[in-house]
């Protein structure tokens, strides 16, 4: 049934927000990945921008569509309208899936050729534009079905809140799950699956330590996120709709729940450090994405130390029997040089910070002393 009209006005108004705010970190993501020569050098970052590209259409989308709806106090665009909310909004779902394929079987490549000790080439330009270009492709090809009187399914407002694919009979409930949502979801979902159990089969994640360990680290959550934030959209949307009791609350859930994505999303995107000191340098935005990162733990810049200090060095001369005291001594002169030489890489990356994300550090230290002992 359709919901009430305090509900709809209520709810487009929560989703235009949420879906503003997405909009925003996710361009903000891509922008500042762009103007970096740096981070748009490194392959995993491109492929991070094209998985942030259906994002950012999706939330900027819907949130016109939901501002317009909650402006006229009712669903806006009529059947034309309703039909091109559901083309975009399985571009969205459709093209954050299969990027998320495109990356694992890149990571799964890359593991393995560490696992076997081969070389890792990293994909040119033109391949990176290629694979995405190619799940660009197969997005609009299946949000085009909307517009497509042949296809058993229906564009149609769900509690009258929002346009997606929906099924009016058996059969077009079995064409929905097996054949459209098979394609669309389920099936890049086994497919990632899958690398993740060949992965662990072949032991291609043992043994890896340093930048490897760490990328492999940040693209599981990477993963885990999106499916985290698709599959209860999912089952809210199609599954728990307005048939059942309580629907509408369900609906509303999953609407705001995949409005939110984008965002979540892009804090994931910045705990990868060159993707944040890449958007620490955009103008205006940089600042206060600084500032967010100062006063939140897990987002701060670290340079990491992969020789041993001079303190670890003096225990090492005092618990390890050297008969040679020219390498203790050597030792000792090393770790004070590591440690004089890290000193002045955290002074000079600190002095490249704005001004306001240094005054940020300070506010966030002096008020939110827990959060400063955490960083």
């Amino acid at each position: 049934a359709k919901a009430d009209p305090a509900t709809l006005s209520a709810t487009w108004l929560t989703w235009t927000v949420a879906s503003g705010v997405a909009a925003v970190a996710s361009l903000t993501i891509i922008v500042g990945i762009l103007r970096s020569t740096k981070a748009r050098g490194n392959v995993f970052n491109l492929l991070i921008v094209f998985l942030c590209v259906p994002d950012f259409v999706f939330s900027l989308l819907c949130g016109i569509t939901c501002a317009l709806s909650y402006t006229a106090d009712e669903y806006y665009g009529g059947p034309l309208g309703c039909k091109w909310q559901a083309f975009y909004v399985i571009f969205g779902f459709t093209g954050s899936m299969w990027m998320q394929v495109v990356i694992a079987a890149e990571l799964r490549h890359a593991l393995r050729c560490s696992r076997e000790q081969r070389a890792y080439v990293h994909p040119t330009l033109r391949q990176v534009l290629a694979r995405a270009g190619a799940v660009y492709a197969l997005s609009l090809f299946f949000a085009s079905w909307m517009f497509l009187d042949a296809i058993p399914v229906r564009a149609a407002a769900t509690s009258g809140m929002a346009c997606v694919p929906l099924a009016h009979d058996f059969g077009s409930e079995v064409f929905l799950w097996v054949v459209y949502l098979g394609v669309v979801a389920f099936l890049p979902l086994g497919g990632i699956l899958y690398m993740a159990w060949d992965i662990f089969r072949h032991g291609f994640h043992r043994g890896v330590d340093g930048a490897t360990r760490e990328l492999l680290a940040f693209f599981v959550v990477v993963l885990c996120v999106y499916l985290l934030m698709w599959l209860p959209s999912v089952a809210s949307i199609w599954i728990f709709d307005a048939r059942f009791p309580g629907g509408n609350t369900f609906n509303v859930f999953g609407g705001l729940w995949s409005h939110l994505q984008g965002l979540v999303s892009a804090f994931v995107f910045l705990r990868k450090r060159d993707v944040l000191d890449a958007v620490r340098r955009l103008p205006l935005v940089g600042c206060a994405v600084g500032v967010l990162a100062d006063c939140l733990p897990g987002f701060r810049t670290r340079i990491a130390d992969t020789r041993p200090s001079a303190s670890s060095a003096i225990r090492t001369c005092k618990t390890k029997r050297q008969s040679n005291a020219h390498e203790c001594s050597r030792d000792l002169r090393h770790g004070r040089s590591e440690a004089d030489e890290k000193a002045r890489s955290e002074h000079d990356e600190k002095a490249r910070l704005p001004q306001i994300g240094q005054l940020g550090h300070r506010l966030c230290t002096k008020f939110f002393p827990h959060l400063a002992r955490v960083l």
